[in-house]
């Protein structure tokens, strides 16, 4: 391993990246060929709960999102552009953010039900956990357009997580049953533990993963992260998840006893709350100054922790246990639907529950919890929560001493992003730390 004159550690490539991207390639596969296996075909965005659809066919249905492309356009800025204009001309404006249109205008097109080798598959369903306003909307859009029909779960964003959870879990049974109407096919209960089981163990195996990345220097940076977390986000449900996982956990170990880092230098370390879709190089930026980000909402987002006696966070414990508990339709769900029986989850998404304690604070405190020495926050243009969590984040964090920046950021819409005057703004917030850009010889 050759060490540039910047480095202060070793470095090397992550050897699981290609199984990764074998991974992919294999769901991507598995959801145009779902339907010649006369397995369920279902679209929905933010779809929660995916081991609960392996009850119907052989478990191995297809999970597809509005726009099974919408990566590929993600990167190609004029094709981006071309998809928003054509969604903004049939009368959508700001009630649709810019990633869902990109969705919507690959389904009034018909894209998105069109597969590579030119087959028409139109799915048995919607089901989507509907978060958010927009989502919920979407659903409602794409369900009317198709002419199929829409399942969904609400959350009771309340003060109690039990009451919520109930009101989940009683939505989830009804939709188990509806879609044994609409399919006519019979729910195996133990296909739902099985995947149950799987989804816990990946989601135990991603925290451990996660919480190795305190370890300094850090073994992965954000964007590595976020990449390896693909697998946990499209098929935690399923065994090739937990062996995919284990496979990466074992390599993290290695690399942090053997102070093996990302990038090779990490002369600052921060943490990044959000992910600038349009433009991920941002993720890397930081490191012309040396700095590595190795924390934050994307790269945490399948990650569960808790807090142990000390108050530190330490990923999810009990998971084998519980597993071992589950025997029944009833038990599974449970395990699962509104968080689970486990812990008091902190990080990512999942565990915010949208309260404002929690969403601003836990990503202060996971800065600190990931030695971090600065933070980088943004709020999308088009999702006005997120903008004021953000705004409300870099108040408190400069309160409490915890250097912070803030930008707008666009999920999709390329047309309302300043990529350049950004970049400014990185160079104004690192050379605050003390950071000076590496220099060409050094690289």
């Amino acid at each position: 391993m050759v060490i540039a004159k910047h480095q202060q550690y070793e470095t090397k490539p992550i050897d699981c990246w290609a199984k990764m991207k074998e991974l992919r390639r294999a769901r991507f596969r598995n959801n145009w060929e779902a339907r010649s296996r006369g397995d369920l075909v279902i679209m929905g965005e933010h779809m929660g709960n995916k081991a609960l659809w392996t009850g119907f066919g052989t478990g191995h249905y297809a999970n597809m999102s509005f726009s099974p492309y919408w990566t590929g356009v993600i990167r190609n800025p004029d094709e981006t552009v071309r998809l928003l204009s054509y969604v903004d001309s049939k009368g959508y404006g700001q009630q649709v953010c810019g990633a869902l249109k990109i969705h919507l205008a690959h389904i009034l097109m018909g894209v998105a039900t069109k597969s590579p080798s030119g087959e028409t598959i139109i799915p048995d369903f919607i089901y989507q956990d509907n978060f958010c306003p927009q989502v919920a909307r979407l659903g409602h859009i794409v369900s009317k357009h198709l002419g199929v029909p829409y399942l969904y779960t609400e959350s009771f964003r309340g003060s109690d997580p039990e009451k919520s959870r109930e009101y989940q879990l009683e939505q989830v049974k009804e939709n188990i049953e509806r879609a044994e109407k609409i399919t006519g096919m019979k729910y195996d209960d133990e296909k739902l533990i099985e995947a149950i089981k799987n989804e816990l163990q990946t989601a135990k195996l991603v925290s451990q993963i996660c919480e190795l990345n305190k370890s300094i220097p850090a073994p992965l940076d954000g964007r590595q992260l976020a990449s390896l977390g693909l697998p946990a986000v499209t098929m935690s449900h399923q065994k090739e998840s937990v062996e995919f996982y284990k496979m990466l956990l074992d390599e993290v170990k290695y690399r942090v006893q053997n102070q093996i880092s990302a990038r090779g230098f990490e002369r600052k370390r921060l943490m990044m709350d959000t992910f600038p879709w349009v433009a991920p190089h941002l993720f890397r930026y930081p490191e012309k100054y040396g700095a590595v980000v190795v924390a934050g909402d994307h790269p945490f987002l399948n990650a569960r922790f808790e807090a142990d006696e000390n108050g530190d966070w330490v990923a999810i414990t009990g998971i084998d246990e519980l597993c071992s508990s589950i025997r029944t339709r009833e038990d599974a769900l449970r395990a699962t639907v509104g968080g689970g029986r486990v812990g008091k989850s902190k990080g990512g998404h999942g565990s915010q529950n949208w309260r404002i304690e929690q969403v601003v604070g836990e990503p202060i405190e996971m800065a600190k919890q990931w030695h971090c020495d600065g933070m980088i926050l943004a709020g999308e243009r088009d999702c006005f929560q997120q903008m004021s969590f953000g705004l409300e984040t870099k108040l408190l964090a400069t309160s409490q001493g915890m250097p912070a920046m803030f930008f707008y950021s666009v999920l999709a819409d390329i047309r309302q992003f300043d990529a350049v005057g950004l970049q400014k703004r990185f160079d104004i917030f690192l050379g605050s730390l003390g950071l000076t850009k590496i220099s060409a010889d050094e690289e």
